[in-house]
């Protein structure tokens, strides 16, 4: 499909977000053993000198390389290696926690994937629908999911991506909806880009006059992120195409 590699890029940035919550703090180390000998010298026995003999000058050691050096016989130089699947599947369990933690208790599942496809409509803003992608998302204690489909005619084309934050959609969600929290109007010769209000939910539009490429998104219900994408259509059909969405029918879906 040619436009998947959006749920991998969305999942990268939920997983860059989480991945280091569940490390945890390390546990205090035991006190490290002075390596210098704690225990004064012993006296010799049977009332021997304690003159010490003389010794020979010391001689030079070469210096030791710290690049690795061919092995002899029966021994073996084994490369450093990353965190086992233990250690990954340790840590995805102390994300999934303290993102349980954040979530008041709750672990919060995504919407099966038949019910997501149930959101992508045959027909938007009067064009046909192509290609869909619906999935389950996975991965170091992250739970989302997502829904996509291509829609043309003509030259004209949409695409519909609806996202459940999952498990994430709790404090976390601001590193994927961090635009709800901000206020944007900038414009530039060709276009703009700006936050909106949407039927009562915080969204973000974007539209480039020459290029005729708009984004329209918006947050709903505190959890899913829905957004329009349009080439060679006008923020006015990218819209009309918002509010073919049911979404209050899609926050019932989380419940």
């Amino acid at each position: 499909m040619k436009r998947t590699s959006k749920h991998y890029l969305i999942l990268a940035a939920l997983t860059s977000i989480v991945v280091c919550i569940g490390c945890g703090k390390k546990e205090k180390e035991e006190p490290r053993e002075s390596s210098t000998p704690s225990n004064p010298q012993s006296t010799p026995a049977n009332n021997e000198s304690t003159t010490p003999a003389p010794t020979s000058a010391p001689t030079a050691t070469p210096p030791q390389s710290s690049a690795p050096t061919a092995t002899s016989p029966g021994s073996s130089f084994v490369a450093p290696s990353g965190p086992s699947d233990k250690d990954m599947a340790e840590i995805a369990a102390k994300n999934a926690e303290t993102l349980k933690a954040m979530n008041q208790g709750k672990d919060i599942e995504p919407v099966s994937t038949g019910t997501l496809k149930d959101f992508l409509p045959a027909t938007l803003a009067g064009m046909k629908r192509g290609e869909t992608d619906v999935r389950q998302m996975g991965m170091m204690g992250i739970k989302a999911a997502a829904a996509q489909a291509d829609y043309e005619a003509g030259d004209a084309t949409l695409e519909l991506m609806i996202m459940d934050l999952g498990n994430v959609s709790g404090p976390m969600r601001m590193g994927i909806a961090g635009w709800t929290m901000a206020q944007i109007d900038r414009q530039t010769d060709t276009g703009y880009e700006k936050t909106v209000t949407y039927q009562g939910y915080k969204g973000m539009e974007e539209y480039d006059r020459q290029t005729k490429h708009g984004e329209f998104r918006i947050f709903v219900g505190d959890r899913f992120v829905v957004e329009i994408t349009g080439d060679n259509a006008t923020m006015e059909t990218i819209k009309k195409a918002m509010g073919e969405i049911d979404l209050k029918k899609l926050i019932a879906a989380a419940k």
